[in-house]
């Protein structure tokens, strides 16, 4: 799983699809972004079971296509990072492993 993106456009748009995401929902999905990767394209959704909105930004690079949630009570910027960490930690893992 690899796809670029600008950071500060992803951003702005998880901001915007917050304010859809009621405090409190019926069921725990409705507290997520839906990101969906299709092509060169990212479909980010977030719904309230009542209303919902959709957005689509282009990508610099991906790999495959995927769908996958995050829970949106976390802030944005945290969010768009998310990534990052977890290839941190697998690059981590692999460089310590490496033989030298």
């Amino acid at each position: 799983m690899k796809f670029v993106v600008s950071s500060s456009l992803l951003s702005q748009r998880l901001q915007t699809l917050g304010r859809v995401i009621a405090s409190k929902n019926s069921l725990p999905i409705l507290d997520s972004f839906l990101f969906r990767l299709e092509g060169q394209q990212l479909h980010l959704t977030a719904s309230d079971n009542e209303t919902s909105i959709l957005t689509s930004i282009d990508l610099v690079e991906c790999e495959s296509d995927l769908t996958f949630a995050i829970n949106a009570n976390w802030p944005p910027l945290l969010a768009v990072w998310i990534p990052n960490f977890i290839f941190f930690g697998i690059s981590l893992y692999l460089y310590r492993r490496t033989p030298k």
